[in-house]
């Protein structure tokens, strides 16, 4: 009985220590503070998680909400581009949109603003957005010079896959001008091929080289082949 006891002690010990780490587990994270924490970290590690720090603010989430009910209908990634509010993100992440819907975009710090649809162009799956937000608190991207990208080239990608918190994953430009669907009745050139992981939400983020600069927008669709990249 008293070892069924101290068992059963120990398994409530754990519960609680599990369940603290997950709480400020969830607090670093909302702070970013879990990565300052650098000290253990190899050089390339340091790189990816400065590189995270410096880009995630400009990454955002795009949701289409229900006017309603306020739930969220679908969902994908986009990146500020200027400090008038302009976001690039995906065609397909805001196609579909109806007058029973709103645009939300969600900052990396959790600010949620209505995202007004200023241009889309289907045959290139691009959609441009805007929200009213001050210049001060836009961090728009820095665009690398695609013509300088090559095969083996290091690529990483940030997104808010799922609708959950920012992520980060990493690869390698694997090809160069692809050419896949587009959505309209013409095919879409110039595509880079990763084999970064892309999950379903990655469609519209950022893919990086390692200065952190954009140099392409991230597309997921599964299966098929229009997985990958567009330039």
């Amino acid at each position: 009985m008293r070892r069924m006891v101290k068992q059963f002690s120990t398994a409530i010990f754990v519960v609680i220590l599990v369940t603290l780490g997950y709480i400020s587990g969830w607090t670093a994270r909302n702070d970013v503070a879990a990565q300052e924490r650098q000290q253990f970290l190899t050089s390339i590690e340091k790189i990816y998680a400065n590189l995270y720090n410096q880009v995630s603010p400009s990454v955002v989430n795009v949701g289409l909400v229900d006017r309603m009910f306020g739930e969220e209908i679908s969902n994908g990634s986009g990146f500020v581009i200027d400090t008038d509010g302009h976001i690039l993100t995906n065609a397909h992440v805001i196609d579909g949109v109806t007058s029973n819907m709103r645009v939300e975009v969600t900052f990396f710090d959790g600010t949620h603003v209505h995202g007004e649809i200023v241009g889309v162009d289907l045959e290139s799956d691009l959609a441009v957005l805007r929200v009213d937000l001050e210049p001060e608190r836009l961090r728009p991207v820095t665009f690398a010079d695609s013509n300088e990208l090559v095969i083996g080239q290091a690529a990483l990608a940030i997104g808010s896959p799922f609708g959950q918190k920012w992520t980060m994953t990493a690869g390698i430009i694997s090809a160069l001008d692809r050419t896949i669907e587009g959505l309209g009745q013409f095919e879409i050139g110039a595509v880079i091929q990763t084999d970064a992981p892309i999950n379903p939400g990655n469609s519209g983020g950022p893919l990086l080289n390692m200065a952190g600069e954009v140099i392409g927008c991230l597309l997921y669709t599964s299966p098929s082949p229009r997985d990958g990249l567009l330039s």
